[in-house]
């Protein structure tokens, strides 16, 4: 394989993600799916999945958790919920064939503003995902938490210049 970064396309690489966290985090053993969740709160970074290429070429990825941003306590139940809306709402995009929403920066790293959005008890959390390549057969999958606040003034602003 050469050294250079597989080319990932958005819809195969969220449909891939899509069904290995609800194979990790909702089909699997509640015990191990809480034990994953715990990990990557912790902030270890857990293998979700691995591609694979024409070529014969594989990307490994792996998964963490940025919840800094996030208001109030975060526990499994609540982490299951927004990620269970941030998985419908890529599920809906893919299947309707409805922009992506695909932002990079000049690193490289991807951002899919897909996200699950989630109200409690007059409290707004934003999940969204994003990827960062990190080499030509390694690849991070990023759970991140946004500050709400910030989100929906970003979201007003692109709404009001489109």
């Amino acid at each position: 394989m050469s050294n250079s970064a597989v080319e990932l396309k958005s819809e195969d690489l969220l449909a891939a993600l899509n069904h290995n966290l609800d194979h990790q985090f909702f089909l699997s053993d509640r015990t191990a799916a809480k034990q994953r969740f715990s990990a990557l709160k912790q902030g270890d970074e857990l293998p979700i999945m691995k591609l694979g290429f024409s070529d014969d070429s594989e990307v490994h990825c792996t998964l963490n958790l940025d919840h800094s941003e996030y208001v109030g306590k975060l526990n499994f139940g609540g982490f299951r919920k927004h990620l269970a809306m941030m998985m419908h709402a890529i599920k809906n995009r893919l299947d309707n064939s409805q922009p992506l929403n695909v932002m990079r920066d000049a690193s490289g790293q991807v951002l899919f503003n897909v996200p699950g959005i989630v109200r409690d008890q007059d409290a707004t959390n934003v999940l969204v995902c994003g990827l960062a390549q990190t080499n030509a057969n390694e690849a991070k999958i990023n759970l991140m938490f946004l500050n709400p606040d910030a989100y929906d003034a970003a979201l007003a602003a692109t709404q009001s210049n489109s």
